[in-house]
């Protein structure tokens, strides 16, 4: 578990309980698995990075202050999506597995496979393994 997640978790269970730490350890691992492969790893670190030091909302959940990084990561997400008519599916991780090299990352692409990365033999939508993405 990065230890940024770690702080972000603590800072709302300390503000909120343990629903809201919880809640917080969630999201981030999630991201953690996310948002880095897509090329949007800065964005993604530097959100959570604004949620380790904010207030959390107890009211409505989530850090509060930190829409602009937010924004970022979205917006950046949203760019990887458009350019690459792929999204991340995490769950499918374990098919891309290597023992040597860097890792590799699933992805569920609509149409052409992207350039660097290996379509996977199964029925159904297009599963690709990839190397991480490059910033956007």
């Amino acid at each position: 578990m990065p230890a940024t997640c770690s702080t972000w978790a603590n800072r709302a269970f300390a503000q909120c309980g343990g629903a809201a730490g919880a809640a917080a350890m969630d999201e981030c691992l999630q991201g953690e698995t996310e948002y880095p492969p897509e090329g949007c790893g800065a964005e993604w670190e530097a959100y959570v990075a604004c949620a380790s030091a904010a207030t959390e909302s107890c009211v409505d959940g989530g850090p509060s202050g930190c829409d602009m990084q937010q924004s970022a990561y979205s917006s950046c997400e949203t760019q990887f999506g458009v350019s690459t008519a792929c999204i991340r599916v995490p769950v499918q991780d374990s098919k891309c597995s290597t023992t040597s090299g860097p890792p590799l990352f699933s992805f569920q692409c609509q149409s052409t496979v992207p350039a660097g990365c290996q379509a996977l033999p199964v029925a159904g939508p297009t599963i690709v393994c990839c190397k991480a993405f490059a910033p956007m």
